[in-house]
């Protein structure tokens, strides 16, 4: 049987890096979820232009009528690649999401098992042989 002093320290090393690795794993979770909305802002943003310069209210010749529509087109494509984008990095986001759940549950069974191990050696121990009684009830 190996020691159990040193299978608590290595427990404990253990939970320690399970630990870092949720850290690491929550810091990537917050990066993606942060892109994700910053590209669903700059596909809402660009479509609200795109709105905005395909009013024709305000224009005085064909000239700028084409150059509005141009814009606003180009804008309108700039949205609909920036919501593609944002489409995917919200399923990098929750593939993150999970890859964090699966450390949080890593990081508690590293910790349950040094918890159980602390128990196993802080527990008082039985007698290694208990005195057993020589010759019979006649005695």
């Amino acid at each position: 049987m190996a020691d159990p002093k040193r299978s608590l320290r290595r427990a404990k090393l253990l939970e320690r890096v399970r630990a870092v690795e949720k850290r690491a794993h929550a810091l990537e979770a917050q990066a993606a979820e942060e892109n994700r909305a910053r590209l669903e802002g700059v596909a809402a943003r660009s479509l609200g232009l795109a709105s905005d310069y395909a009013a024709t209210a305000r224009v005085s010749d064909g000239l700028e009528l084409r150059a509005r529509h141009a814009l606003a087109s180009g804008l309108r494509d700039i949205s609909v690649q920036a919501a593609g984008n944002a489409e995917q990095a919200r399923r990098m986001a929750d593939a993150k999401l999970a890859e964090l759940a699966g450390a949080e549950q890593r990081r508690r069974a590293a910790e349950d098992h040094a918890t159980g191990l602390d128990r196993a050696i802080r527990a008082p121990k039985p007698d290694a042989s208990p005195a057993r009684k020589s010759g019979t009830a006649l005695e």
